[in-house]
């Protein structure tokens, strides 16, 4: 696998944070399926061109990372307002 698990960040008592563990971990693996998606469109590119083609590697790492976006974001919007 191409991404490291990265544990969510625990409070002072050395907690993981309840709730948002579960939306960190989701967010973090569609990024990583985005990110795993990503590299083998740029591999398979390179593959058959016989040379990266960096335009189109920055367009697909701007729509991958446009994906991974909409995903965090689509998950996040699931939970109610804070109260102020």
């Amino acid at each position: 696998m191409i991404c490291q698990v990265v544990p969510v960040a625990a409070d002072r008592r050395g907690a993981a944070d309840g709730p948002g563990k579960k939306t960190a971990e989701a967010i973090r693996q569609e990024v990583a399926r985005e990110i795993d998606q990503l590299l083998r469109v740029i591999f398979s590119g390179r593959r058959k061109a016989g040379r990266l083609d960096l335009e189109a590697v920055e367009m697909a790492v701007r729509s991958a990372m446009h994906r991974a976006g909409a995903a965090a974001l689509t998950e996040l919007l699931r939970f109610p307002a804070p109260a102020n």
